[in-house]
């Protein structure tokens, strides 16, 4: 199935229920909020489809989307939102050349290690979610993303 007929299926069977659980999340329960965050979701589902696995649960990994949709929108409307507040939130700041460079280097690493740096590098995915998608420990994650970092074969990001 096409990545579209997928998500296609998914929003035509949950953006009512979505909407209505994320009411209840964002600030001053407002269904025009929630309708915002979940059409993001939706938005960044289909950016991102690269990042989903066949064998892997869909509904997870919509959800976690779906999470840090809303944690965003909590974040940009001046919500307290205690798990985003302990959340390292991450976006990609490579140029064009920087991530085509980076692309190419990726056949030095092992399967494992270029799927956490390509997630947590440019998808700007957070080594938390990383963590999820792939099955490894977060501490693990980590380890991955601070021994490429040292490496200084990307950009100083700031962290």
């Amino acid at each position: 199935m096409v990545k579209e007929e997928v998500i296609a299926k998914h929003y035509l069977a949950n953006y009512d229920v979505l909407v209505k659980r994320i009411t209840r999340r964002v600030p001053n329960q407002s269904i025009a909020l929630a309708e915002e965050v979940v059409q993001e979701a939706y938005t960044r589902a289909l950016k991102y489809f690269r990042a989903y696995r066949k064998n892997e649960n869909f509904e997870k990994w919509f959800s976690t989307i779906l999470r840090n949709a809303t944690n965003d929108c909590r974040a940009a409307e001046g919500g307290n939102n205690k798990e985003y507040d302990n959340e390292e939130v991450v976006t990609p700041h490579f140029s064009y050349y920087e991530a085509n460079e980076f692309l190419r280097d990726m056949n030095k690493y092992s399967k494992r290690d270029s799927e956490v740096l390509m997630m947590f590098h440019i998808h700007g995915f957070t080594s938390k979610d990383v963590a999820i998608y792939t099955g490894l420990s977060h501490t693990n994650v980590r380890q991955i993303i601070y021994k490429f970092s040292n490496r200084n074969e990307t950009p100083n990001r700031g962290n």
